[in-house]
C-alpha cells in the first residue's frame, strides 16, 4: 500500500510531546505507530541506533505482529504525531 493511502485506514492519531517515550526496549506492545510528523530516536541500553523523521516510518511492528518483546525504545525528539494500529496481529487479519 502506498504511503499516501495511509489517510484512507481512518487510524487513530495520537499526539506525543518531545522527550516522551512510545515504546520501551523489552516491554511487549500490541499496538504499530506510524510517524506522521515530528522526530524520534531509538536506542537500546542508551546507545542510539538511529534517528527518525520520514513520514510512514514504523515502530513496534515485530512486537505488534509477533508478540516479540521490543529491541529499542522509541523516543520523541521534539513534538510528533503517530497513526496508532491497535491490536495490530488482529487489525491485519481482519483488513487483508
Amino acid at each position: 500500500m502506498p504511503l499516501s493511502s495511509l489517510e484512507s485506514l481512518q487510524l487513530p492519531i495520537v499526539e506525543f510531546t518531545s522527550k516522551e517515550i512510545v515504546f520501551k526496549e523489552n516491554e511487549v506492545a500490541d499496538s504499530i505507530y506510524i510517524l506522521i510528523e515530528g522526530k524520534v530516536r531509538v536506542y537500546s541500553a542508551d546507545i542510539e541506533l538511529m534517528t527518525v523523521d520520514k513520514y510512514g516510518s514504523f515502530f513496534g511492528q515485530s512486537s505488534g505482529l509477533l508478540g516479540e518483546s521490543l529491541g529499542a525504545t522509541v523516543e520523541t525528539l521534539c513534538p510528533s504525531k503517530f497513526y496508532r494500529i491497535d491490536h495490530a496481529s488482529e487489525y491485519i487479519l481482519q483488513h487483508t
